[in-house]
């Protein structure tokens, strides 16, 4: 599925009907395919005939063309349809016509004295269509558009609502809401998302997402280029990597997971659980060697480096342990549970520097033979996903995008991603799409900026975003688990943007199936971990 601003879709309509794919062929197949999507959803869960009844609300532009004509096919399909014309419509206009001809009811708000049809219709229809507002609308709503929603309002409860492209009330570039707009079920979009719908408050009165193709496929080859995209499990399904038969550990690689310290131990169980979930082959923790004797039994599977460390914490002399150990590391996570004291941030500037020096005497722990600097060759460093701590104290690095390979996947939230750039959560929270697009270019990295509607931005200009916004995920140590699916993609070969989707949709995937039989608020990061082999056999089922 894909998304579109408002400026690109106009854009797009406008150079199919030059091409012969005219506007008035758009609507019909918008129309229709309204019209099939309610049938073949709804016919048989709804069996008496009183039930399949449905009402359009019309406007004056495409959005109500598009009601009218889906209204005309559901009439022939058995339905019991009508079209209240909330703005006037030509006398001579052809839609209403052949509704009319077809069967339907209309009713005009003009002739509607207090609303008396509005309100009786709304009281006894099982669904309806919400196609008076197209998605250039602006807010704020004048006062008759206003005084409908409110009456529509009142019957919410009572019906299955669907909106033709956008729900009535919301600016689509913005993605500002009116409080009269209807909470809809549905949002059937007209080739693609429209951008501001994707946004908060918006997001919130969309209900589930559906495509409706108007026919660019055939006659625009190429149209969907520069358009960003919903992630959806039959996209990603196919990114899964194989598991062939005669398959051994190295098969699936070795994922590095650099984390941990003595306040944060559960960091490390949760990433590498994931890694290991994921698939990868072998998965390694490097943490201070004093958490090792609280945390190994809790996890056999995986196996451990562990570095000398200062005060709970991984020491400087760690990089030079972690570098001499990463020949058949094919991925590597840097960052859950680190903290950010001075020594871990020169462990970390010294890991990606490669840069080695005398060690302090007081380091605890193995402390590797000490060369002069510049005396050995650069490690070349497997894939990288950094995230939590690593983030931070990247921040405070000058330049830090320069000592990273390209292409490596970073994994802010929001308070991260303003350590990272200098704005406010305030302001990446109103721009997420344009700042993660914005700052991977100018990073030349991958960026996953997490939350509600994870957006995962590449340097190339492209963006995916994930349609989850469970709360459940809304936990500390959540994050850990998304950073070690990414990075045990990464390790059995996954490209780096498509190992960030797969990450992306199964961590929401695992939130949505917790919350099945337990309330969000109830939910813990290990119960997450637990759904990801279920979250991956759908993605299995689907790529049969």
């Amino acid at each position: 599925m894909l998304i579109a601003t408002v400026e690109q879709m106009r854009a797009l309509e406008k150079r199919a009907d030059e091409s012969g794919h005219t506007y008035a062929r758009m609507m019909e197949m918008a129309g229709t395919g309204i019209a099939d999507f309610v049938d073949t959803r709804f016919y048989m869960e709804f069996e008496e005939e009183a039930d399949r009844t449905i009402l359009g609300l019309v406007g004056s532009g495409n959005n109500g063309g598009d009601t009218l004509i889906a209204l005309e096919e559901l009439q022939s399909k058995g339905w019991k349809t009508r079209a209240y014309l909330v703005k006037d419509r030509d006398s001579d206009d052809s839609l209403v016509s052949r509704y009319l001809e077809a069967g339907g009811t209309v009713a005009r708000i003009t002739e509607d004295a207090r609303l008396a049809t509005l309100k009786k219709w709304c009281g006894n229809t099982q669904f309806l269509l919400d196609g008076i507002l197209g998605t250039g609308a602006h807010l704020p709503l004048d006062d008759i558009l206003r005084s409908v929603l409110k009456v529509v309002n009142k019957f919410e409860s009572g019906m299955v609502i669907l909106a033709v492209d956008c729900p009535s009330g919301i600016d689509c570039s913005t993605g500002q809401v009116s409080p009269e707009t209807l909470h809809c079920d549905y949002t059937l979009s007209m080739a693609a998302v429209k951008t501001g719908l994707l946004t908060f408050p918006a997001y919130e009165y969309c209900g589930n997402l559906v495509n409706i193709s108007i026919g660019f496929d055939k006659n625009l080859p190429g149209w969907e280029n520069d358009l960003h995209e919903i992630i959806t499990p039959i996209k990603v399904a196919g990114m899964l990597p194989k598991r062939p038969l005669d398959a051994h550990k190295g098969t699936f690689g070795t994922a590095m997971i650099i984390a941990g310290s003595i306040n944060y131990t559960g960091a490390v169980l949760l990433a590498a659980e994931a890694a290991y979930r994921s698939g990868a082959g072998l998965v390694r923790a490097a943490i201070p060697g004093m958490i090792h004797s609280a945390i190994a039994g809790q996890i056999p599977e995986v196996t451990w480096l562990l570095l000398p460390h200062e005060s709970g914490v991984i020491a400087e002399a760690g990089a030079e342990v972690v570098l001499k150990h990463l020949d058949k590391v094919t991925s590597m996570l840097i960052g859950p549970g680190l903290e950010t004291e001075e020594t871990t941030r020169h462990f970390i500037k010294r890991l990606l520097t490669q840069q080695s020096k005398k060690s302090k005497t007081n380091v605890i722990g193995f402390v590797p033979v000490a060369q002069e600097e510049g005396a050995k060759s650069p490690v070349k460093l497997p894939p990288l996903v950094i995230d939590a701590d690593g983030l931070r104290i990247l921040a405070d690095i000058p330049e830090w995008w320069k000592l990273i390979p390209s292409g490596s996947i970073l994994t802010p939230h929001p308070g991260e991603m303003a350590a990272l750039t200098g704005l406010s959560i305030k302001e990446i929270q109103e721009k997420r799409l344009d700042l993660a697009l914005h700052f991977a270019k100018e990073w030349n990295q991958i960026v996953i900026l997490k939350g509600a509607l994870t957006v995962i931005a590449t340097p190339d200009g492209h963006a995916s975003v994930s349609t989850c916004a469970n709360p459940s995920l809304a936990r500390a140590g959540s994050g850990d688990l998304l950073a070690g699916l990414i990075t045990g993609f990464l390790a059995q070969g996954v490209k780096p943007v498509d190992a960030a989707k797969l990450g992306v949709w199964i961590h929401g995937s695992c939130g949505d199936l917790a919350s099945e039989d337990v309330d969000a608020a109830a939910i813990l990061p290990s119960d997450l971990v637990s759904q990801i082999p279920a979250s991956i056999g759908i993605l299995r089922g689907l790529s049969v």
